[in-house]
């Protein structure tokens, strides 16, 4: 409880575990056993007690450490099940490098990533869609990442989760630079305004049974967004350039 009130009512980040736990040291004797409880106030001074001594060890970051706990695993299992019924809306990709022996970085991947974001954001206002790179929607890929890198995918519906930490290793870096790597192909790219900064401010690395899976939540818009001067679209799970008829088609669902 303790934990739970400065991570998720403070919204602070444990700073370092080994003063945590040097903290805690012998709080034992300090405590209300629980065999003599005799009211609820009993508990709240041990909750108490305890946040008294670890609190100086817990920082306040962003984004906070809620971002990465279990809200966000929730969040995205139930978008992962909801996918099937709003297909174009969602994109899964297993990494951003190839699954082939040599494990190159897969060709034009930002491009791609960013597209699919214009065209999901051109769906209309009417929704927010959302790009996972860590899960994979073909079984195939699930067991060649299996073969390949040696983790157990967690399935998840028809998906399944492989997360990003695998490539990480390979491309010997943190998660942490991961994310900041896909942050960077969209900051570097001709994305239109405001989305590009609305989605720079939601990429979001959740932790799923063990997996560290990217999230990064295309908000809704009330205008077509371009790639430099191309639209884009989405038919089912592709990504398409709107040109001629469809593009007017598209521009006529956001109301002037």
């Amino acid at each position: 409880m303790a934990f739970f009130y400065l991570i998720v009512d403070e919204e602070k980040s444990p700073a370092d575990d080994a003063k945590i736990i040097a903290a805690l040291a012998n709080v034992g004797p300090r405590l209300t056993s629980p065999h003599h409880f005799t009211t609820t106030d009993d508990r709240v001074k041990n909750i108490a007690i305890v946040t008294g001594l670890i609190q100086k060890q817990f920082v306040r970051k962003e984004p906070p450490v809620l971002r990465h706990g279990p809200s966000l695993a929730l969040d995205l299992r139930n978008s992962i099940l909801r996918s099937r019924i709003e297909t174009p809306r969602y994109e899964f990709k297993q990494g951003i490098l190839r699954l082939d022996g040599q494990r190159p970085v897969e060709p034009n991947i930002g491009d791609k990533l960013v597209e699919t974001a214009c065209g999901i954001s051109n769906l209309g206002p009417d929704s927010t869609g959302y790009i996972f790179i860590g899960v994979t929607d073909k079984p195939r890929h699930a067991e060649r990442v299996r073969a390949l890198d040696g983790i157990e995918p967690s399935e998840v519906g028809d998906r399944h989760v492989v997360g990003i930490d695998r490539e990480a290793a390979i491309l010997g870096i943190s998660v942490e630079d991961y994310v900041g790597k896909i942050a960077g192909y969209f900051k570097a790219s001709g994305l239109t305004e405001p989305l590009k900064t609305q989605l720079l401010s939601q990429i979001d690395a959740v932790l799923f049974q063990r997996h560290s899976v990217i999230r990064i939540t295309i908000p809704r818009q009330s205008d077509v967004s371009f790639v430099n001067d191309i639209a884009y679209t989405r038919q089912l799970s592709s990504t398409e350039v709107a040109e001629g008829p469809r593009l007017r088609a598209i521009t006529r669902l956001f109301p002037t």
